[in-house]
């Protein structure tokens, strides 16, 4: 009799980051179980097709899914109640606190938050990214298995590079270069986006030498491109076009090259429930490859950061912080020595987001809830 059939569901597609979770997470448990991960093809009609047929014709012992949308979460749900089949969930957060924090209709954040307290309430245990969001989970949803996988990253693969060649081909050199890496969401409610907050600070430190460098993160929903045009437009109002580079379509096996070419990285994350119970899977790279964050003093950032990355942020949305992030880069400027500092981002990297001890915490946390027949 073969192995018993793990089923990963994963809602994005094969090349994201959290998908490469899914799988090292599969092969923590791949002598107890056979571990099959099914990515998400297409829009969301074909991808619930795509998991039913999966949950129903692999018949597995369980279910484990990855990023909770509302097409994996209810495929499991369903599952759960027709079937007995037992699911974990693992999520950076929720939709009712993100369709809150942009302003959609009580209607529909009053629905998601309706749908996913069955979600979670169901799940035999959550698996969350956030210190903050292990804490509302269990108070929010009553169940008493919700444990801290944090964002991870392979810090063989990534760490620290040297690129001189590369930084002098954009133009970069003889200047601090202040850069961002991900998706450019935009919120058209609040006409704020990931990346504004590094343009804002370029125009209020014009007469400094310092430049900009965007890397932009293909999204599953098209927000970066939309993140990006308005970037752009700023970019342009603002007259900063020749201070800003765009680093586009960057395979991830090669960022650690481009962000050789980057001083110092922001990672923001608003004071909300959206950002406190986030750990920005960009934290983990960023300090794998040895750079000089700056980052919100909000979620898991403010419990493993040196007190010089971190800045205050007030609110969901905050327009004096582009101030308070050019004063910060003022003091780098003054005190270059201080990037040194980043190098110490490599051992935090390794104490808390190794992808190999994150995976094996997940592999005792799936046969602690749901243990493999026969040893029970």
């Amino acid at each position: 009799m073969g192995k018993p059939i793990a089923l990963f569901l994963s809602n994005y597609t094969a090349e994201y980051v959290i998908s490469a979770r899914a799988r090292y997470f599969a092969e923590a448990i791949s002598d107890v179980y056979k571990p099959v991960v099914v990515y998400r093809e297409g829009p969301k009609e074909e991808a619930l097709r795509q998991f039913l047929a999966a949950a129903w014709q692999m018949a597995p012992h369980f279910i484990y899914v990855m990023e909770v949308g509302f097409i994996g979460g209810l495929v499991a749900l369903l599952a759960k109640l027709s079937r007995g089949v037992p699911y974990i969930a693992d999520t950076a957060g929720t939709a009712m606190d993100g369709l809150r924090a942009s302003r959609q209709p009580r209607w529909r954040w009053q629905a998601a938050d309706w749908v996913e307290r069955r979600i979670y309430g169901h799940a035999a245990g959550v698996a969350v990214r956030g210190l903050l969001q292990k804490i509302i989970f269990e108070a929010r949803y009553y169940n008493d298995r919700v444990y801290y996988l944090p964002e991870s990253v392979d810090t063989e693969r990534w760490c620290p590079k040297e690129r001189p060649d590369l930084r002098a081909a954009l133009g970069l050199d003889g200047c601090l270069t202040v850069g961002v890496m991900g998706t450019l969401a935009w919120s058209d409610a609040l006409d704020w986006g990931y990346g504004k907050e590094l343009v804002e600070m370029l125009h209020l430190l014009r007469d400094e030498p310092v430049k900009g460098v965007i890397i932009p993160v293909r999204s599953s929903h098209g927000g970066s491109q939309h993140g990006e045009a308005k970037l752009r437009e700023l970019i342009a109002r603002r007259g900063l076009d020749d201070r800003v580079v765009f680093i586009r379509d960057v395979p991830r096996e090669a960022v650690p090259d481009y962000l050789s070419v980057v001083d110092v990285c922001l990672s923001t994350q608003t004071a909300d429930p959206v950002g406190e119970m986030r750990t920005s899977a960009k934290l983990p790279d960023y300090l794998a490859c040895g750079k000089f964050v700056l980052a919100t003093r909000v979620g898991t950032a403010r419990f493993v950061l040196p007190e010089e990355m971190l800045l205050d942020y007030r609110g969901r949305y905050d327009p004096h912080y582009p101030q308070r992030l050019a004063e910060r880069v003022r003091w780098i400027l003054a005190h270059r020595d201080a990037l040194a500092l980043g190098s110490r981002g490599v051992a935090i990297a390794k104490e808390h987001f190794e992808f190999r001890k994150v995976a094996q915490a997940a592999r005792e946390m799936i046969l602690e809830c749901i243990p493999a027949p026969g040893t029970v």
